[in-house]
């Protein structure tokens, strides 16, 4: 909006964004408010969220629209840049006029009469005519003379409102000014251009293309106007006209002031006009319908050409039918299924054959038999039995059965593919076991009808049944096809099929998930044939909302199988789980999909009749009679080549049943079949190895479901474009990424989030960073660098935490922000391993194929979905997931790389991939003197060289200390005249500035480690000093810590086959004690091959509490010099004593050997 300057109020800025909240505060809240403080922000938050989904409509109406008109380069600029129309959707089109009305203008003025400005339009405040007053009003203070030299013309129609307070500012302009009243467009050129030498523009709106601009240039006339907007796009500084700096009141004055002084300008400005067209006139009102003609016909040719495209590939078809569908037993069937043609209890046909007396329809077995025969050898691959009635109850009036069909497949080499609704009902009297191990060695698959997860819709749906009797026999076969391909024999598939109707919609995606968990291979569905107006109702297609809860389990069901894999590893597959168009109702068929059975398969109905396809026996006449495989002068293939069968092949998109056809598929995407270009700029389709559109961008990333693809433009803008290359939205943002569980992220400013496939946020909230989803779980962080994890809608379903990373296979690794380890939780946040005695690891990788790669203290390992470790204590210093089995590590002792097996068993030996002596380095910085050593020596590399013999400080005693380490690990050479050191070649290993040895030589002696171990050394160098360095430490609990996880760092290493050196009365031992054993480290080494010993581990109360269970070992606190200690038959003084002077030596040894033990 804009303010009046008359109403002694500043003019109000000019909208430069849309911004909810300060469109809610400064243009709706200030208009139509209540006036009270207390409704203040409430009333804010009301306007902000109106003004949000009025801009939401906008923008999805924006999608709808395939052109947008701009009348000036400046408008169609903003609506680039500010609303985020793709540019190639906006055309420029100058206005078009009515040229016979701006004709013949006659301006005669005589030499002394004053210039004339003309105003033409509305009285209100946003077209600036106060702007106008007042640059007169400072031209005739600044010369009074200059008065009766210019005078102003308005014309147009008065507003009570304005009109007044502007008529008094024209008073006070000192100036004449003239009110004259609107007027007939026609009569223009006479009423206003014949009487006017400028026409003055003073608008302090941002104007698109003002009309009287045009009209006045194409009459000649000079306009004089602000340098804003489409306003300065056609009026440039002194070419044509004048401007003026936009809102200034005084910059106007100078500009009618020129005019005034130099009355010359208004020939040359007048030559000039228009600037756009050669002969200087504004474009014509018929030019501008032919353009706009040009424009739309280009649309309606493309989407002409569009449609024509749009048409399903033709079907070449095969020499023979690949499968045949034999209707061995309509009538037969023990269930009564809601939607079945014939058993339906809506169904008429079984009602009329019974009132007829007419007997069951069953197909003669020989009509199979020569089918069979004719085609076995052309490419049939397998044959269907009934698939309307139960096809294990099939007996011929001969008397032969399923069995014999069995036989026929066995003979010919061809699978068996069946239907069945899972009862294993049969004359035979088989039960499921033995009819499995009948189908077994012929069947490809067998599809298990299954309409529910519970009992309620299962027996609702296929009425007669029994849910867990079906669930057994289910079980059941899948127990005999798992035993018969362990032993290398055939192996079926297994699927589970329903009809997608409402009575069952809840239910499908639990479907999916009871499929999984069972190990059946497939899911597989078809939308409902509604045969009868009783269940039109379930018809899924049947409306917009209904598609639009169809398409979200769709989605569901994809999420499950992505994120619940089979026992195999493998993905579920789902069969006909496709999104419907939400605008087509039941014609919401693609109309590229294509019949998957013409040409392809055949249909043999209980008679011997050819039928093209499996649509309902009454509507598939409608489609034309093609033979009778019975006749004498024919047969299958006959029929097969006829020009019949072969018209409808061709032209099967002309019949009103396949066009709405619930059985057709849908086109496989070009996207799916795409690479991105070797420049990064447009994709190319695999099979063609062509662009896939004509479009070229700055940066494209690839496809993803559901089809789209993050693309950056020229301009820097980012969003997500179909396989055409056309934008899908109308948003923008500057960064995009690709779609994952059908939600991508975007970065927008400082702020990332996800959107949906329209271009909307999924969710309210904004983050620092945001992850891709998978499972329905991603990971965010936050602006304070803590990482949660969030479900699809945005709520948090863990955290904070320190680190956060995606799922899979139902779980995700997370670090905890409180002690900075690493552990696993499941979906909603909970702990994984919570049963399990370690939770939580140094680092963890998330779960591949069951197992996790773990690191402890004392290195890596694998444990399973419990969190055991499956290696039994075994640790490695690097390792690989396995892979099929087999995984790659590198042993801790050696760095040698070894190939083992999931029970740790080494299979092969690889080369060792360091340097020997790089390797020899790493082994030895798993010690912690030498490595305490290393470190020092390498934060002091040039003092280390030089050789001090006068200094006898600590310094001096530390470096010496240090030096003869490095020297005697070769490091470092003394020289000759025992002055200076020298680095050896295995010492340079060290100062190589990548390396990794040197890394993890210092891990753990960092700074603070080492000066929790300088009062060590001090105490070292002084034997006579009483100091006790432990009391001392145990001062500062953090330093207790940290000085226990150094001592057990290179404790664990050392102690590592300690047992094979002990003397073999030891594990005869009933217990044994470790003086000063620290957290247990020795002991827990020990217990791995004592059976029923006592083992006790004493140190300090302090250094017990750190110490974790163990269920071979007590923990106690103990003084050595007290004489209080266990009895027991062995005592450990494990690096004890030399912490002590010889007096505390002597009386730990005599406190010992009082116990009168093996010590």
């Amino acid at each position: 909006g804009v303010a009046s300057a008359f109403n002694n109020q500043e003019p109000y800025e000019l909208c430069k964004s849309q911004e909810d909240k300060k469109c809610a505060s400064k243009c709706f809240t200030s208009r139509f408010a209540s006036g009270t403080m207390a409704n203040k922000d409430h009333e804010t938050d009301y306007w902000a969220w109106w003004i949000n989904e009025r801009m939401r409509t906008v923008r999805q109406t924006c999608d709808a629209i395939d052109m947008f008109i701009a009348p000036s380069l400046h408008l169609k600029k903003r609506f680039i840049d500010e609303f985020d129309l793709p540019s190639e959707k906006v055309k420029y089109l100058p206005y078009g006029f009515d040229r016979s009305i701006l004709a013949n203008r006659q301006r005669i003025r005589a030499l002394n009469d004053p210039l004339t400005f003309g105003y033409i339009g509305r009285h209100s405040p946003s077209k600036g005519i106060n702007l106008l007053f007042e640059a007169a009003k400072e031209i005739v203070q600044n010369d009074s003379q200059l008065a009766n030299q210019f005078r102003i013309v308005i014309y147009g129609r008065s507003d009570p409102t304005t009109t007044t307070n502007l008529q008094a500012m024209a008073n006070a302009a000192g100036v004449s000014v003239e009110w004259r009243s609107e007027y007939k467009n026609s009569e223009i050129v006479q009423r206003v251009f014949n009487h006017v030498d400028y026409i003055v523009v003073p608008s302090i709106w941002d104007e698109n293309s003002p009309l009287v601009i045009h009209e006045a240039q194409q009459c000649g006339v000079p306009v004089i106007t602000a340098n804003q907007g489409g306003m300065s796009e056609l009026v440039k500084d002194g070419v044509n006209g004048l401007t003026f700096t936009h809102r200034n009141a005084s910059s106007l004055a100078k500009a009618l002031l020129q005019a005034v002084q130099q009355p010359n300008l208004l020939d040359r400005f007048s030559q000039y006009s228009y600037l756009y067209s050669n002969d200087r006139q504004v474009p014509s009102i018929e030019s501008h319908v032919d353009q706009l003609i040009d424009l739309y016909s280009t649309l309606t040719k493309s989407q002409v050409e569009e449609q024509e495209n749009l048409q399903p590939k033709p079907i070449d078809s095969l020499r023979a039918p690949r499968r045949i569908t034999f209707d061995t037993n309509p009538d037969d069937c023990n269930f009564s299924c809601i939607m079945c043609e014939q058993h339906s209890e809506h169904s008429p046909h079984q009602k009329a054959r019974k009132e007829a007396k007419i007997r069951r329809r069953r197909m003669d077995f020989d009509i199979i038999k020569q089918v069979v025969a004719e085609t076995a050898s052309l490419g049939l691959q397998e044959i269907i039995p009934s698939t309307m009635g139960e096809p294990l109850m099939y007996r011929d009036a001969k008397g032969r059965t399923f069995e014999d069909i069995i036989k026929l497949c066995r003979d010919y080499n061809i699978k068996l593919n069946l239907t069945t609704n899972g009862s294993f009902f049969s004359p035979q009297g088989h039960s499921v076991t033995e009819w499995a191990h009948l189908l077994m060695p012929v069947l490809s698959d067998v599809k298990f009808s299954w309409n529910g997860i519970t009992q309620t819709t299962q027996e609702r749906v296929m009425k007669n049944s029994k849910l867990d009797k079906q669930l057994k026999n289910l079980i059941e076969f899948l127990r005999v096809r798992d035993d018969f391909a362990n032993q290398g024999k055939n192996r079926a598939t297994v699927t589970l099929q329903l009809t997608f109707m409402e009575i069952n919609l809840l239910e499908i995606p639990q479907i999916v998930k009871f499929g999984i968990s069972l190990g059946v291979d497939r899911i597989k569905g078809h939308h409902l044939w509604a045969h009868f107006k009783q269940i039109k109702e379930q018809n899924l297609r049947r409306s917009p909302e209904a598609i639009r809860r169809w398409n979200q389990c769709v989605l569901e069901c994809k999420n499950i199988a992505r994120q619940y894999l089979l026992p195999t590893g493998k993905q579920i597959k789902l069969e006909n789980f496709f999104e419907l168009s939400e605008q087509s109702g039941s014609s919401s068929i693609h109309p590229q999909s294509v019949c998957p059975f013409l040409g392809r398969e055949a249909w043999i109905n209980h008679s011997g009749r050819y039928d093209p396809c499996c649509a309902p026996d009454q509507e598939r006449l409608s489609l034309g009679t093609f033979g009778h495989v019975q006749n004498s002068n024919e047969n299958l293939m006959k029929i097969w080549t006829s020009d019949a069968y072969k018209n409808l092949v061709n032209n099967y998109t002309k019949y009103s049943l396949c066009q709405n056809c619930n059985m057709r598929k849908p086109p496989e995407l070009k996207w799916t079949y795409s690479r991105v270009s070797s420049c990064g700029t447009y994709h190319i389709c695999l099979n063609a190895q062509q662009p896939l559109y004509k479009y070229r961008f700055k940066n494209v990333l690839p496809f993803h479901s559901p089809g789209l693809a993050p693309v950056l433009d020229q301009t820097g803008r980012a969003f997500h474009i179909n396989e055409h290359g056309e934008h899908v939205y109308s948003q923008r943002f500057d960064r995009t990424f690709g779609f994952y569980e059908d939600l991508a992220v975007v970065q927008k400013g400082n702020h990332w989030y996800h959107i949906t496939d329209q271009g909307s946020p999924a969710y309210r909230s904004v983050w620092q960073w945001c992850g891709n989803f998978q499972s329905n779980r991603c990971s965010v962080r936050d602006f304070n660098l803590k990482y949660y994890h969030i479900d699809r809608v945005g709520r948090i379903v863990s955290g904070p935490h320190s680190y956060a990373g995606d799922f899979r296979e139902g779980s995700a690794v997370i670090r905890s922000s409180i002690d900075g380890l690493f552990r696993a939780i499941d979906e909603n946040g909970d702990f994984l391993h919570s049963s399990s005695k370690t939770t939580s690891f140094f680092d963890l990788d998330i779960y591949h194929k069951g197992l996790a790669r773990a690191r402890d203290e004392n290195g890596w390992f694998f444990i399973d979905r419990t969190g055991v470790d499956i290696g039994q204590g075994r640790r490695y210093r690097q390792i690989e997931n396995f892979y099929n089995g087999q995984a790659l590590v590198q042993l801790r002792h050696d760095g040698s790389r070894c190939i083992i097996d999931e029970q740790h068993r080494i299979l092969a030996r690889l080369d060792n991939c360091q340097d020997e002596s790089r390797a020899d380095i790493e082994h030895i910085s798993k010690s912690y003197w030498p490595s305490f050593a290393l470190k020092i020596g390498l934060d002091q590399k040039t003092n280390l060289l030089q050789v001090d013999h006068q200094s006898n400080d600590y310094k001096s005693n530390l470096r010496e200390q240090i030096q003869q380490v490095w020297t005697e690990l070769g490091f470092l050479k003394l020289s000759s005249d025992q002055k200076t050191f020298t680095v050896t070649d295995r010492g340079h290993l060290l100062f190589d500035r990548n390396s990794i040895t040197r890394d993890r030589a210092c891990y753990w002696l960092r700074d603070q480690h080492i000066s929790a171990w300088l009062p060590t050394f001090d105490f070292q160098n002084q034997s006579s000093s009483n100091v006790d360095v432990f009391s001392e430490i145990a001062k500062t609990p953090d330093l207790v810590a940290l000085t226990q996880r150094v001592l057990n760092s290179y404790a664990d290493q050392d102690w590592h086959g300690i047992t094979s050196v002990l003397p073999t009365e030891l594990f005869r031992a009933s217990s044994v004690v470790d003086l000063g054993g620290g957290v247990g480290a020795l002991l827990r080494e020990i217990s791995k091959h004592c059976v029923n010993q006592r083992l006790i581990c004493i140190d300090r109360p302090e250094v017990i509490r750190l110490a974790s269970t163990h269920p071979k070992i007590e923990f106690l606190s103990g003084d050595l010099f007290s004489g209080a200690l266990p009895s027991s038959d062995f005592y450990f003084l494990s690096r004890v004593l030399h912490d002590w002077p010889d007096e505390k030596v002597k009386l730990i040894l005599k406190t010992v050997f009082q116990q009168n033990i093996y010590a």
